[in-house]
């Protein structure tokens, strides 16, 4: 039997070790699968174009050297992936993942890597007969037929969604005004209608880029304030969570100061004995959009607390407290991962963290952030009820005077400085 390339033996040793390198999440077989496939894919390309480069013959003897050695590189990561995802599974209190589940991911990364690479033996096939023009619109053509077919769903019709904004006092969807500032005058005119301003609080609730608001945090809202209290919240975008953290960052900035000022400005003309104490509170991209809106709004003294959960790199995390599992990628990955360990100073420790990896620990991270919610809460980028209890109390002393334009310090009214909190697991 003739042994592989060198090239191909240390490419795939090479992307098969960072495919099975320590993840912050344990991962479905199908996931571990693809990444697995995808690593093979890039393999085989470097592999490719290092064969061009590379023009001399090596030795079969060296060439079978290398082949062992790349054989065992690659079985040493495979035993220490699966001891490391089951430690992953035993802290979170999942259930071992067995021998099916690796099988599982073998065949869907053999599948896989056999689609893609008779997929480019098909497209080079192309490109010769068609040319390579000819070749790239009709790729093009099919992707945006792919891409139309597979459009997400707008967060309007998704029941989850649905039923998070009836659970909130006052939700505007993106479809019924067209701007950030037209959806806060209409939440805050749903405020008043509602009876809302009689309340003894009131949250402003920044969605997550899908629309999403928390269930479990709306149930730690009124568990905090027994039930007298009233959220408001806008959707600022209807996309994937992902897409929009990608896309969409100055959007929800945008809404969430809109949502506030409006709502700060409205209290502002209410007696401060009868004045509902102020809050906001945000997830994900929700949290990176609140707090840069508190931090850079004329009515941030008028805020009693607010809570940043799972709070993306950039977000100013001294205007609030921080809850961010430390297993939640969110909080952590940014293109720096590539060069530098990430800083999760404010994340608390809830399952064993792989140790930081130049390259290695963004791919590794990248792939988390797609199973972030396939995990009990406490863990990945899912909380409990204590993101509405972790609200702090008001100082009433603190709150502006009726109709004052006078704007007191952030650090006088926001409450206590950042802390870190992991919820519970179940």
């Amino acid at each position: 039997m003739t042994p592989p390339r060198v090239t191909t033996s240390l490419a795939a040793a090479a992307a098969l070790a960072t495919a099975l390198a320590p993840s912050m999440l344990p991962r479905p077989a199908i996931v571990e699968g693809i990444l697995l496939a995808l690593a093979l894919v890039v393999a085989f390309a470097v592999s490719a174009v290092a064969r061009r480069v590379v023009t001399t013959t090596p030795p079969q003897g060296l060439r079978f050297a290398v082949a062992v050695v790349a054989l065992a590189v690659v079985t040493i990561s495979a035993a220490r992936a699966v001891r490391w995802h089951n430690g992953l599974r035993s802290a979170m209190e999942m259930p071992a993942a067995g021998a099916a589940h690796w099988l599982v991911a073998a065949a869907t990364a053999g599948a896989v890597t056999a689609l893609a690479l008779g997929a480019a033996r098909a497209a080079t096939s192309l490109v010769r007969r068609w040319g390579a023009v000819r070749a790239v619109a009709v790729a093009a053509a099919t992707s945006v037929v792919v891409a139309i077919v597979g459009a997400p769903t707008a967060v309007s019709a998704n029941p989850a969604n649905a039923a998070a904004a009836e659970a909130a006092s006052t939700y505007v969807a993106l479809a019924e005004a067209p701007t950030a500032s037209t959806r806060a005058s209409l939440a805050v005119d749903e405020l008043e209608r509602s009876g809302a301003l009689e309340r003894s609080a009131i949250v402003v609730a920044v969605p997550t880029g899908s629309g999403w608001i928390d269930a479990a945090a709306l149930a730690g809202i009124r568990q905090r304030f027994g039930g007298d209290v009233a959220v408001v919240a806008t959707q600022y975008t209807d996309t994937p969570s992902w897409y929009s953290f990608l896309t969409q960052r100055d959007s929800a900035e945008k809404s969430a100061r809109a949502v506030l000022d409006a709502v700060a400005a409205r209290l502002r003309l209410l007696p401060v004995a009868s004045r509902p104490s102020l809050h906001v509170y945000g997830q994900s991209l929700g949290a990176l959009g609140g707090a840069r809106a508190v931090a850079s709004s004329p009515y941030r003294a008028d805020v009693c607390s607010a809570v940043w959960v799972g709070p993306p790199p950039g977000t100013p995390l001294s205007s609030g407290t921080v809850l961010a599992n430390g297993s939640d990628p969110v909080p952590v990955w940014s293109a720096d991962l590539l060069v530098r360990p990430p800083d999760a100073a404010a994340t608390t420790h809830d399952a064993p963290a792989p140790q930081w990896i130049p390259v290695v620990s963004f791919v590794q991270t990248t792939v988390d952030l797609l199973v972030s919610l396939n995990v009990p809460a406490g863990h990945g980028h899912r909380y409990d009820e204590r993101q509405g209890t972790a609200m702090a109390e008001c100082r009433r002393d603190a709150l502006p005077s009726q109709q004052s334009d006078v704007v007191q310090s952030a650090g006088a009214a926001i409450g206590p400085r950042a802390t870190s909190y992991a919820a519970p697991t179940r």
